[in-house]
C-alpha cells in the first residue's frame, strides 16, 4: 500500500472510531435521559411555564457557563500532542532530580519509567491510595478538559486543589510554606505549566474546626466556586464514633452540590470505617474519592535514624530524624528535631509546636507523594490523549464529549436529590434532629454562607460586605477590627461588626530583617452583637452574585436560617459569651414577648420564637410553624439581632438555605 493510501486509510479509521465513540456517548446520554425522566420529580414553577428538574439543572449549569459547548468558542488551534508529551517528560525528569537531592534513591521506585511500553503508576505508589471505582477515570477526564481548554481553546486554565482540615493540615508549628498543601503545589506546578495549565493548592484548613455542620454548609463560601480536588483532613476533630463516618457522608453530599463537583481526597488516619464511607460516596452521591494512607510505606522504606547500624550522616536531609524506633516523628530524637523554624526565625517561641502536629519533614513527604501521584495521572492523561487523536482529530467533538459526561453526572445527582423517594434513604439522621424533612434541607438545599472565618473565599474577595456599603467596618475587609476597638467605639450604625482575633497571630521574626512573617493564616474571627441593634441582609449583593445558583426566572419561596456561634477554644469562652442554652431557655418561655430581657431576634420583622439545635455548635432559627420562613421575590432575608443584657452574641456564620 502506498504512503498516500496509508494516510487516507488512517484518517478514515480515525473518523470511524470517533463516530463509534459518539454513537456510544449518544446512547449513554439517551439512557441517562430516560433514567432521569423516570424519576418522580418535583416540577419547578417558572413564571407561566413548568420546568422539570433535569431541564432546570441543565439551564442552571449552562447559564453559569461552568460547562459550555466548544462550538461557540472562537479560538481554536491544533495541538502537537507529542510536543506536549516531551515537555512534560522534561519537567518530570527535572522534578526527579530535585527529589533525589531530598530523599536520595529512596523514592526512585515512585518515579517515572518512560521506557515502558504502556505507562502506569508504580505499584508501591498505588498502594498508598485507595480510590472508588470511577475516581481515576474522572481525575484524568478533568485533567484532559483543562489541557484541551488551554491548548485548543487558548483559555487560561487552572487546576485547583483545596485543603480542608484541622490545625495539623493548616501546618501549625511550621512555616506556612512548609505545609503539605504548599508542597503539593511545589511538586506539580512546573509539570502542569509545561502543558499550559496553572496549578494552585490553597490551604483552607483551620485549627480546631470539624467538618460539619458549619464548614460543610459553607464549602462554597470558604473554598470558592471553583475547585477540582477537595480534601477532607478532619481525623482529629471529627473524632467521635458517629462523627467519624457521618461527617464524611454529609461532606460528600454538600460537595456534590458544589458548582464544579470536585473529586474528594480523604485522610482517614488508618480508620477502615472512614475509608469505607469515602468509597461509599460513589453510590450515595455519585462522588469519586481517594483515601491516602502512607504509614506502612514510610516505616518499611525509610531508614531508622536511631537504629544501631544507622549512619546518620548518610541519611538524606528529608529523612534524617524522620523515622525513630520504627515510628514517624516519634517523641525521642525525631520529636526533638521535628520543627526547623529556628533556622529561619530569631524568636524561639512558635505556637503550635506540639506532639500531635506533624513537622516539616512529614508535610514535605505527604506533599511530595500526593504530588507524584497527581503527576502520574497528568502524564497518563496526556499519554492517553496521544493515542486518541492526531493533529487532524476533531478536538471540538472530543472536548464536547468530556464536558457532556461531567454535565450528565451533575444532572443525575440533582435528579436524585429532588426525588422524594430517595429522601427516606438518607443515612443516619443528623445528630439531634430526627426529622426527615429537616435532613432534606440540610443535605440537599442550596446554602449561602455569611461567614467570618478565615481563610475563606468570601473574606479574601470582600464578599461578606455589600459592595455599596462604605462604613468604617469595611475599610479593612481582611483584618476586621479588634475587640478593643469595638468596645471603645460608640457606633450608632446597625451594621454587623466583624472582629479579627489579632491576639491569635503567630509570627516568625526572620534573621537579618525587621519584617515579620505570619505563620498561621487561619483565624476564628466572628461577628459580634451587643446592646446596639444590628441588622444583616442575606444574601447581600455580592453573595447573591457569587453564590446564588438558581435560574433568574425560578422563584425561591422558602428559606431556613442557621446560626453558628463562635466556638470557645479549649472550652474557655470570652467574658460575656451568650451561650446557646441561654438563648434556648429564653425563647422557650411562654411569656417571651412580655419579658424580653435577654436577646431579641427578628427575621423580616417577625420574632424568632424557637431554636432547633443541629449540634451543640449550630442551630436553626424557628417561628411558630417550624424552621421555614417565607421569602420575598429575590429571597432576601433581613435578620435583626440585639442582646439586652451585659452579654454578647459571638457569631461565626449565618447560613441561609433556600428552596
Amino acid at each position: 500500500m502506498s504512503t498516500k493510501k496509508k494516510q487516507w486509510f488512517t484518517k478514515e479509521m480515525q473518523k470511524k472510531c470517533l463516530k463509534s465513540r459518539m454513537i456510544i456517548v449518544f446512547c449513554t446520554c439517551l439512557f441517562v435521559a430516560i433514567f432521569l425522566a423516570t424519576y418522580d420529580r418535583d416540577e419547578l414553577d417558572v413564571g407561566k411555564k413548568t420546568l422539570s428538574t433535569k431541564d432546570y439543572i441543565r439551564e442552571k449549569i449552562l447559564a453559569s457557563k461552568e460547562i459550555e459547548s466548544t462550538k461557540t468558542s472562537p479560538n481554536r488551534k491544533g495541538i502537537d500532542i507529542e510536543q506536549s508529551k516531551n515537555k512534560i517528560e522534561n519537567a518530570l525528569v527535572n522534578l526527579s532530580d530535585r527529589i533525589r537531592l531530598e530523599y536520595g534513591n529512596y523514592l526512585d521506585e515512585l518515579l517515572w519509567n518512560f521506557n515502558e511500553s504502556k505507562f502506569s503508576p508504580p505499584e508501591k505508589l498505588e498502594k498508598m491510595f485507595i480510590s472508588s471505582s470511577n475516581a481515576k477515570e474522572r481525575l484524568m477526564r478533568r485533567m484532559k478538559i483543562k489541557f484541551l481548554r488551554s491548548n485548543f481553546l487558548e483559555e487560561e486554565e487552572t487546576f485547583i486543589w483545596s485543603t480542608a482540615g484541622h490545625s495539623a493540615a493548616a501546618a501549625h508549628g511550621n512555616l506556612f510554606n512548609q505545609s503539605y498543601s504548599a508542597m503539593i503545589e511545589d511538586t506539580v506546578k512546573d509539570a502542569f505549566s509545561s502543558v499550559n495549565v496553572n496549578f494552585h493548592a490553597y490551604n483552607n484548613a483551620m485549627g480546631g474546626m470539624n467538618s460539619n455542620p458549619e464548614l460543610a454548609l459553607c464549602i462554597e463560601s470558604v473554598i470558592g466556586p471553583t475547585v477540582d480536588i477537595l480534601s477532607w483532613d478532619f481525623g482529629m476533630t471529627d473524632g467521635s464514633k458517629e462523627q467519624q463516618v457521618f461527617g464524611i457522608t454529609f461532606w460528600g453530599h454538600r460537595a456534590a452540590l458544589h458548582p464544579t463537583r470536585p473529586l474528594l481526597f480523604g485522610f482517614p488516619g488508618g480508620r477502615s470505617n472512614r475509608i469505607t464511607e469515602f468509597l461509599g460516596l460513589e453510590g450515595k452521591a455519585n462522588m469519586s474519592s481517594f483515601s491516602f494512607d502512607p504509614k506502612k510505606f514510610q516505616v518499611d522504606t525509610f531508614p531508622d535514624s536511631t537504629a544501631k547500624n544507622s549512619s546518620i550522616d548518610s541519611i538524606p536531609p528529608a529523612l534524617k530524624y524522620y523515622i525513630c524506633s520504627g515510628h514517624v516523628e516519634s517523641s525521642d530524637e525525631c520529636g526533638k528535631r521535628k520543627y526547623n523554624t529556628k533556622q529561619f526565625c530569631t524568636n524561639t517561641k512558635i505556637k503550635g509546636q506540639v506532639g500531635w502536629h506533624p513537622g516539616w519533614k512529614d508535610h514535605m513527604f505527604i506533599g511530595r507523594i500526593i504530588g507524584l501521584y497527581l503527576l502520574h495521572f497528568l502524564y497518563l492523561s496526556i499519554d492517553d490523549l496521544s493515542e486518541e487523536f492526531t493533529f487532524n482529530t476533531d478536538l471540538n467533538l472530543l472536548l464536547d464529549q468530556l464536558l457532556e459526561e461531567e454535565l450528565l453526572e451533575k444532572q443525575q445527582y440533582h435528579a436524585y436529590a429532588n426525588n422524594k423517594k430517595n429522601l427516606t434513604k438518607i443515612y443516619p439522621t443528623y445528630q439531634l434532629i430526627k426529622s426527615k424533612s429537616i435532613n432534606e434541607i440540610l443535605f440537599f438545599k442550596q446554602a449561602i454562607c455569611h461567614t467570618a472565618i478565615l481563610p475563606s473565599h468570601t473574606r479574601y474577595n470582600n464578599i461578606i460586605f455589600d459592595e455599596n456599603n462604605q462604613s468604617k467596618y469595611t475599610t479593612s475587609f481582611l483584618q476586621g477590627i479588634s475587640r478593643e476597638q469595638f468596645d471603645k467605639d460608640q457606633d450608632s450604625s446597625k451594621q454587623l461588626p466583624l472582629i479579627h482575633n489579632r491576639n491569635e497571630e503567630n509570627v516568625c521574626k526572620p534573621k537579618n530583617t525587621n519584617k515579620v512573617i505570619k505563620l498561621d493564616q487561619d483565624f476564628k474571627d466572628y461577628f459580634i452583637v451587643g446592646k446596639q441593634l444590628r441588622e444583616v441582609t442575606l444574601p447581600n449583593a455580592q453573595e447573591y452574585k457569587h453564590y446564588y445558583h438558581y435560574p433568574k426566572h425560578y422563584k425561591v419561596r422558602k428559606a431556613a436560617i442557621i446560626m453558628c456561634p463562635a466556638t470557645c477554644p479549649w472550652g474557655k469562652c470570652p467574658k460575656g459569651y451568650l451561650k446557646f442554652e441561654d438563648i434556648e431557655s429564653y425563647l422557650n418561655q411562654s411569656d417571651v414577648q412580655e419579658k424580653n430581657d435577654v436577646v431579641k431576634l427578628l427575621i423580616n420583622g417577625e420574632n424568632v420564637s424557637s431554636v432547633k439545635p443541629i449540634t451543640n455548635h449550630c442551630f436553626f432559627l424557628g417561628n411558630n410553624n417550624g424552621i421555614a420562613w417565607k421569602c420575598d421575590e429575590d429571597c432576601h432575608i433581613k435578620l435583626s439581632m440585639q442582646v439586652l443584657k451585659d452579654h454578647f452574641l459571638f457569631i461565626s456564620s449565618i447560613i441561609l438555605q433556600i428552596w
